[in-house]
């Protein structure tokens, strides 16, 4: 199921008892891209769902940088990156680029998950 910064609390009660699997928090309003910072409403938004469910929370929108997807990873169980490999894949990318791409963005998630908490 999907929540966003605007899914008023009683919808995201709703949201728990029906999802499963996860929660794809929408990190941001408006239109998904590539964005040069993690939006602030991530940490809100994250926060809000697990007040809600105990179902993982995926975060996505605008994800496109092995520090963007560190930092949602502090707040999130995951992170969902569309935009940064769809650009790569219209900008000519092979599959050994977009793999390194993606080694990138796995060893950021790695170095967030191995850091003492």
């Amino acid at each position: 199921m999907l929540a966003s910064p605007s899914t008023p609390q009683p919808r995201l009660a709703e949201i728990a008892h029906h999802s499963r699997g996860f929660v794809y928090a929408v990190s941001v309003m408006g239109t998904t891209g590539e964005r040069t910072a993690l939006a602030a409403s991530a940490t809100e938004l994250t926060e809000r769902i697990r007040r809600a469910t105990d179902r993982p929370v995926l975060l996505g929108f605008g994800i496109s940088t092995p520090d963007q997807a560190r930092e949602a990873r502090r707040h999130a169980d995951g992170v969902v990156v569309g935009a940064a490999v769809m650009r790569r894949v219209l900008d000519g990318a092979g599959p050994d680029d977009l793999r390194a791409f993606l080694m990138t963005l796995r060893q950021a998630l790695d170095q967030e998950c191995d850091r003492p908490r």
